[in-house]
């Protein structure tokens, strides 16, 4: 929606490809727009998301770099370290999808 005049805009989804997965209530994106026709998704590169789900971590192994599976509150499915847990909020990198850092 465009947030000045409140305008709808519907997207295909070759448009967002990706990053449909990353869509959220409140995040603003850019869109790229050829004769009225949007051509691609620009999402914020680094946003914050809740862990739903994540095995918990052996212990001993939190000083190495391993890492685990969890799912976000969003479904996507990311790889986090090990002292990640369920419930935390964390910030992932949209451009590749990768875990970036714990939000205190």
């Amino acid at each position: 929606m465009e947030p000045k005049t409140f305008e709808q805009i519907s997207l295909v989804s070759q448009v967002l490809a990706d990053q449909v997965g990353y869509l959220k209530d409140g995040v603003t994106a850019d869109i790229l727009f050829l004769d009225d026709k949007p051509l691609t998704i620009e999402l914020p590169q680094k946003m914050e998301f809740l862990v739903k789900e994540a095995d918990p971590g052996v212990k001993g192994d939190s000083a190495s770099n391993f890492l685990k599976d969890a799912v976000l509150d969003n479904g996507l499915k990311v790889r986090v370290p090990l002292f990640i847990e369920e419930g935390e909020k964390i910030i992932i990198n949209t451009k590749n999808g990768e875990y970036v850092e714990r939000v205190k």
